[in-house]
């Protein structure tokens, strides 16, 4: 997993944010992105779908979910669903939500077409 910081604005950032990305996984496999920075309350999260082990063939899924659970601060070791904690894996999606997440579970159901997956985790102050 590798992870991005940023403490100066950009043109669509008032303030700076937190970014970490998972490594490439095979589609079936579940992702947990851990180690977040619990400071950043607005957390955003995607997945993106290849066609191959690298990761660099963009492939859109025939089918499939992924489901969203977060652990916060105030869950203590529980995961608790996100609003809108379903996304289509057929369409470009972002679920957001507000609370100061440590960790982001991603479970896929029923993916088809792709072979690999990498999801995308955006935290800022504002």
């Amino acid at each position: 997993m590798s992870t991005v910081t940023s403490g100066n604005p950009d043109r669509n950032l008032k303030r700076g944010y937190r970014k970490s990305v998972s490594d490439v996984e095979v589609v079936a496999d579940t992702i947990v992105l851990e180690d977040l920075s619990p400071d950043m309350p607005h957390c955003f999260v995607g997945v993106q779908f290849f066609s191959n082990a690298g990761g660099t063939t963009p492939a859109t899924p025939g089918a499939g979910t992924v489901t969203v659970t977060v652990e916060t601060v105030n869950s203590e070791g529980i995961f608790e669903a996100v609003p809108d904690n379903v996304i289509d894996a057929t369409a470009i999606t972002t679920v957001s939500w507000d609370a100061n997440t440590k960790s982001i579970t991603l479970v896929p159901v029923g993916v088809t077409t792709a072979t690999h997956w990498k999801a995308v985790w955006t935290g800022n102050e504002s």
